[in-house]
């Protein structure tokens, strides 16, 4: 298999154009090009090539990705084919070839020895903290030990010592890292959490941080034994409880599923905090027929349960919400509240179509026709990727009886067969809201990742909190990370990016990336829109506060009503500071629906 570094060099070298151009006819339009798509039936060019992005991306199909994808998909090939034909075509010489299975045999016994070089470790005067640390989340002996959690010290060298003569093997394996200082260990002063295959050897490994140090999770990058994407952190100990429960129950993190099974709930599995991918979505099939999702209810908790439910749903699995507390996780329920509390949120689960809609609802004023043109909007888009005309047909139900649209007008009929209008026509993809047009300026390289992460939270995105949260998650894994995505560093960077995120997020970003749209001037309309972020996040809050205060009202809870009625009257003012400051006057922001009285 060829390294990361050898998969780079052939991205930066072979020419994107030059290759596509083998197969169709492509004409310059500004920094791109544009071609005939050779993907689908194509009237007008609606393919796009961007040489500085090393992209392309069709606006009619969807179909995009680099290099290697172009060539996979244009000649029906599998990667490491597609690998060795354009390195070829490159004059590249691969050093390193597909591991022979005796090799990955030799592979998988030494990430078992680091794993129980991690055990070892946390039970060591060197491991004290980190075993406090769990024992103090509410861990018991035998959960640590059955999920076979350890300890990485501080010192880089401490694999390196351990495992002298295999630092090859180590660098291949995810935990050793290689650069101009040298080798050291990618975990160091971290709780590890060993990631099992299906079949329940070591695959690879997580680390969570016992200092400030960010990102909080790290997580073994792809090698040939792990690839995230494809694995559920907890299966080999969920399966046998899959036949039990008749369902799987789906969280977040690793702790999540701990805990769960340390209270009974050995259906939990977990996405290693990645956005679900169709590849997981399958794997659980495999298992189970219905499952339930129980991720936090914050904005980008509620994101990633939308996209989950997407997933689940297009492979033909049953599902079901689980409505937690707002702002607690299953680990936060089940220490405070025990197993009887979490067993009775399992049994109210909401079915899908219910909970789509209550979410539509949460986000946007369904009593203005504004608003009800960003629900239909958004279930249009959503809709468009469910196979199921049954699944279509309980949402437009559930749409027309909180709207009070009738059914026929959500309905259209052509010919003799009735389709699905809301569910029909992709949406304009140049109407640009907010956090697609800071996007695109960070895309472009005109706004710096550094100063993003010092300015923006992902949890100031609704659409893009997970792929923010992706991105600043990689910049600070970078050794020495490029300061915006430009250049040959920047496509590096981009690239990986890119290969974390699900199918749906990679589609955006990638018309994001070829788009010509400039500004005149970048650094204005970045100021402009990061007010108007911040003008929808107060809009997003009041709305919820509304919500808050008319419930306290209704219980006459005296207590709660003072300080919810204190932060909004603090966010009156700091709307009214944001609109004067954006020029808007007495407005409101896009989205928003409510004004000061």
């Amino acid at each position: 298999m060829a390294t990361r570094d050898e998969i780079e060099e052939i991205r930066t070298r072979v020419d994107i154009v030059a290759l596509i151009s083998r197969y169709v006819t492509v004409r310059p339009s500004g920094k791109n090009f544009l071609a005939i798509c050779p993907f689908h039936p194509d009237k007008a060019p609606s393919f796009t090539i961007s040489p500085e992005k090393g992209l392309f991306h069709c606006f009619g199909c969807g179909e995009g990705g680099d290099v290697f994808k172009f060539l996979m998909k244009i000649e029906r090939i599998e990667f490491p084919e597609a690998v060795n034909r354009l390195a070829a075509q490159a004059g590249i010489s691969l050093k390193s070839e597909r591991l022979p299975s005796d090799s990955l045999v030799q592979l998988r016994e030494l990430v078992e020895r680091v794993a129980r070089h991690y055990e070892r470790r946390l039970k060591e005067p060197v491991g004290k903290r980190a075993l406090q640390y769990l024992l103090e989340r509410g861990l018991t002996p035998e959960v640590i030990s059955r999920f076979r959690l350890g300890y990485a010290p501080p010192a880089g060298e401490d694999l390196l010592k351990a495992f002298k003569g295999q630092e090859e093997q180590l660098s291949r394996s995810g935990v050793v890292m290689e650069g101009e200082r040298g080798r050291w260990s990618f975990f160091r002063d971290r709780v590890i959490f060993p990631v099992l295959s299906s079949q329940g050897e070591v695959a690879g490994f997580a680390g969570r941080t016992l200092s400030n140090e960010e990102p909080k999770y790290l997580n073994t990058k792809n090698t040939p034994l792990f690839e995230k994407s494809r694995l559920l952190y907890g299966l080999p100990w969920a399966r046998s409880a899959f036949t039990t429960h008749g369902e799987a129950l789906l969280v977040e993190g690793y702790m999540d599923v701990i805990m769960s099974h340390q209270h009974g709930f050995a259906h939990a599995v977990a996405s290693m905090g990645t956005a679900f991918t169709e590849e997981q979505a399958r794997l659980l099939k495999r298992f189970v027929s219905r499952v339930l999702i129980a991720y936090d209810r914050d904005v980008a908790g509620r994101s990633a349960t939308l996209r989950g439910m997407k997933q689940l749903l297009s492979t033909g699995l049953e599902v079901s919400i689980v409505l937690l507390p707002t702002g607690e996780d299953p680990d936060e329920l089940l220490r405070r509240e025990g197993q009887e509390a979490f067993q009775n949120l399992l049994r109210q689960a909401v079915p899908f179509p219910e909970f789509y809609i209550q979410a539509l609802l949460e986000e946007n004023d369904a009593r203005s026709l504004r608003g009800q043109e960003q629900i239909l909007t958004s279930a249009r888009a959503f809709l468009q990727d469910l196979e199921s005309p049954a699944l279509r047909a309980q949402v437009l139900k559930e749409i027309s009886g909180s709207l009070d649209i009738p059914m026929e007008d959500l309905l259209g009929v052509k010919g003799r067969e009735a389709s699905v209008i809301i569910g029909s026509g992709a949406p304009d993809k140049q109407s640009w809201g907010v956090e697609e047009h800071l996007m695109y300026l960070m895309l472009q390289g005109e706004y710096p990742i550094e100063r993003a992460t010092r300015e923006l939270k992902p949890e100031d995105f609704q659409r893009f909190s997970r792929a923010m949260e992706t991105l600043f998650s990689l910049y600070r894994e970078e050794a020495a990370p490029p300061d915006r995505i430009a250049g040959t560093r920047g496509q590096h960077l981009l690239n990986e990016w890119l290969s974390r995120l699900d199918s749906e997020d990679q589609e955006e970003l990638r018309e994001l990336a070829v788009s010509e749209r400039r500004d005149a001037d970048s650094e204005r309309a970045i100021a402009q829109l990061l007010g108007q972020l911040r003008l929808m996040s107060v809009e997003r809050r009041l709305n919820a506060l509304e919500r808050e205060i008319k419930e306290s009202q209704r219980r006459h809870d005296n207590a709660t009503i003072q300080p919810l009625q204190q932060e909004q009257q603090e966010l009156f003012k700091e709307r009214r500071q944001l609109l004067r400051q954006l020029g808007w006057g007495a407005s409101v922001a896009k989205g928003g629906g409510r004004r000061d009285e």
